[in-house]
């Protein structure tokens, strides 16, 4: 996306191959439908029910394109119903944190609830170690009920529970109001709870009128209802622990809304009283609001290190041996972080550079790297838009150095005040984006990119005639500002490459400017 034209004919568009095939697949698209290409079908992994409209040829695009439409959201089966896998997840390194839950499931289920708060960065794990807390619950035959937070509902009152409830009552998107008070009654047959007060706050919650005679219009102010629905939630979920222990997810509570947080709050409070076990995941930007206690535990996961890592690697090929220079890449790339692992270790598997050797692989030719993987980039690319637009240049610029670079030459290169260029290094600290570090032989403060994928997706992120004007301001910064770093320019290329103590321009990286 660019200015294109002058003067007063100057507009912003997009051009390129994704414009084009959006443009293509729309003249596919029938009045009130969606269609999808085969990529974004993909990433989707089941959130929607697609149906297969055939293979097309669009015009600038060399190959056929399978062309899927959107039916609507995909039907999740509720927790309880959900069958245990036959096998556990594979973990690596995390033998410790496992087994911490195990004993804080045993302790819940002899009567002592508690509460885990593990936090840890995106694609840090928290997910794969939950499930296999969930299957091992599973297997025991005990209820395992999770509640999952949403970027895009962090203002929705209690949009966790309300999902987690149209799960629990198979409730369909068209179900009338008669058949969803029909299957709320079910649920609560049997129980203590007085359906004639609940029902009707429960139908309130899920935005369901009540059918004239069958229960009484609550005539309840905006504060009671919202705390006698509170109330309710934690009876319901109270006397399903008193009948059988009960394991509860709570995902990502960092995207919880507040009605959330204080439901999670009267949780926490009644936890030792139940046989109940909470589990709740976030990042580490979110601060739980609850004050220490003794059945609260805190669990923190870190980073894989490299033995961890290759040992990730190795089961993800299934148990071959990938080439060394692979493995090094592989490993100097995510960072210790699972999830990149994963994905780029498939990445590296689905291309066609491998001879398959038997008990290990052997590259056909050169080894070129790998490109982002489509399933990491859009969430690379949302931490950085999530940023001030100032705190994203300078990341830009900060990616463009390389992955460790020095306040002082972001700032000649950036061409900021003072003031400005502090507030978007703290962002991105804040944000961990960046942390701060020490170089030694260099002056001034210095940063470095937590991620080396978060640094190629900053600098991915740059249009190709914006990296050229980096790149050049960035050589004029380290010929007059630090020359004693400035190597010659060559004389047989007419271009230059520069290395300094605060950050390399990496030899792939670096683009060439003729002066």
């Amino acid at each position: 996306m660019g200015s294109v034209g002058s003067g007063a004919r100057q507009e912003q568009l997009a051009m390129g191959d994704t414009p084009n095939i959006a443009a293509r697949l729309q003249s596919l698209t029938a009045p009130n439908t969606v269609v999808l290409s085969a990529v974004t079908t993909r990433l989707l992994h089941g959130a929607f029910a697609l149906e297969d409209v055939g293979v097309h040829q669009l015009k600038g695009v060399a190959e056929p394109m399978p062309v899927f439409c959107v039916l609507g959201p995909g039907e999740s089966a509720s927790d309880e119903a959900e069958p245990a896998p036959t096998r556990l997840p594979f973990l690596v390194g995390r033998e410790e944190e496992i087994g911490l839950l195990l004993r804080r499931w045993e302790q819940s289920k002899a009567g002592l609830g508690q509460v885990v708060l593990l936090s840890g960065e995106a694609g840090i794990g928290k997910t794969a170690l939950v499930e296999a807390l969930r299957v091992h619950v599973g297997r025991e035959g005990y209820t395992r009920v999770g509640f999952r937070g949403s970027p895009y509902h962090t203002h929705s009152a209690l949009y966790p529970v309300i999902e987690h409830v149209r799960r629990v009552l198979h409730l369909g998107r068209h179900d009338s109001p008669e058949t969803t008070l029909d299957k709320l009654e079910r649920a609560l047959q049997g129980s203590r709870i007085p359906g004639e007060e609940v029902i009707p706050l429960l139908a309130a919650l899920l935005s369901v009128p009540l059918p004239e005679g069958r229960y009484p219009t609550l005539t309840l102010t905006p504060q009671q209802q919202r705390q006698q629905t509170l109330d309710a939630l934690v009876a319901w979920l109270v006397e399903e622990a008193e009948r059988r222990p009960v394991l509860a997810v709570y995902e990502d509570v960092h995207w919880a809304d507040p009605s959330t947080l204080e439901l999670l709050g009267m949780l926490v409070e009644q936890a030792p009283t139940v046989p109940m076990l909470h589990v709740l995941t976030f990042r580490p930007d979110f601060v739980p609001p609850w004050a220490p206690r003794a059945h609260l535990t805190p669990l923190t996961l870190n980073r894989l290190d490299r033995p961890q890592v290759e040992t990730l690697i190795q089961h993800l090929a299934g148990g071959k041996a990938l080439p060394a220079e692979v493995v090094q890449h592989l490993v100097t790339r995510t960072d210790g972080v699972p999830l990149f692992v994963e994905e780029l270790t498939k990445t590296v598997l689905d291309g066609n550079a491998w001879r398959d050797a038997g008990t290990h692989y052997e590259l056909e030719g050169p080894f070129q790297g790998i490109a982002i993987p489509d399933s990491l980039q859009g969430s690379l690319l949302a931490r950085l838009d999530r940023l001030e637009p100032v705190a994203k240049e300078i990341a830009q610029v900060g990616a463009t150095i390389g992955r460790e670079f020095g306040r002082d030459l972001v700032r000649q290169v950036a061409r900021c005040e003072e003031t400005v260029l502090q507030s978007a290094l703290d962002e991105l600290v804040a944000t961990e984006i960046v942390q701060p570090i020490r170089l030694a032989g260099a002056p001034g403060a210095a940063y470095a990119f937590r991620h080396a994928l978060i640094q190629d997706a900053a600098y991915q992120s740059l249009l190709k005639s914006k990296r050229q004007q980096l790149h050049a301001r960035l050589a004029e910064a380290l010929e007059q500002e630090f020359p004693d770093v400035a190597l010659p320019r060559s004389n047989s290329s007419g271009c230059r490459r520069a290395h300094s103590g605060m950050g390399a321009l990496e030899h792939r990286r670096a683009e060439v400017h003729q002066r």
